[in-house]
């Protein structure tokens, strides 16, 4: 969904409406890092996760009591043993970064005006490479978004993010349209 954490929160708990899914997901990354230019990175990551179904516990919520709510979404259970490689690149004017998980990532702020931010990205999870999970796709990934001035207070911009994989994937790792 497009909301943020709080309005997702505000909207499950007032309401009852989640519109996101959950699982439970258990286990580690490590990933290391390379700076190409001041503008441009690239990023090898090693994923090693137990997911499983994560169910409703309960009916609540302040408004709306009587309706009855959503459930979370089923996933394939098992582990996920994932190598991902990303490209990025980030060229806008203004930057803020936002620490999540011990990394940093660039984020858009009221002084960005221009330039161009996005990441291409192919994450494989096989048995052929020694990863012994419980899946086997490629996945890829992209993202481009190009920020543009008109005036001194208003700008347009665009983004065109999709992916795509060779093979079907696990539900937790399916694209939605939106």
């Amino acid at each position: 969904s497009g909301l943020s954490a709080s309005e997702e929160f505000l909207a499950a708990a007032l309401l009852g409406d989640a519109f996101l899914d959950y699982y439970q997901r258990e286990g580690y990354q490590a990933w290391v890092e390379q700076r190409l230019t001041p503008s441009t990175g690239i990023t090898l990551e090693f994923t090693n996760d137990d997911h499983e179904n994560l169910f409703k516990s309960t009916e609540w919520s302040l408004f709306n009591k009587n309706d009855p709510k959503r459930s979370n979404l089923r996933i394939n259970e098992g582990r996920l043993r994932t190598l991902a490689l990303t490209y990025h690149f980030d060229s806008r004017d203004g930057k803020s970064y936002q620490k999540r998980n011990f990394r940093s990532f660039p984020t858009p702020n009221h002084l960005t005006t221009e330039g161009w931010r996005g990441y291409f990205s192919v994450e494989y999870a096989g048995s052929e490479a020694g990863l012994k999970g419980d899946f086997d796709f490629t996945r890829y990934r992209f993202e481009v978004v190009r920020y543009n001035r008109l005036s001194s207070r208003h700008g347009l911009d665009f983004r065109l993010r999709g992916g795509f994989s060779d093979t079907p994937l696990p539900r937790q790792r399916l694209f939605y349209l939106g």
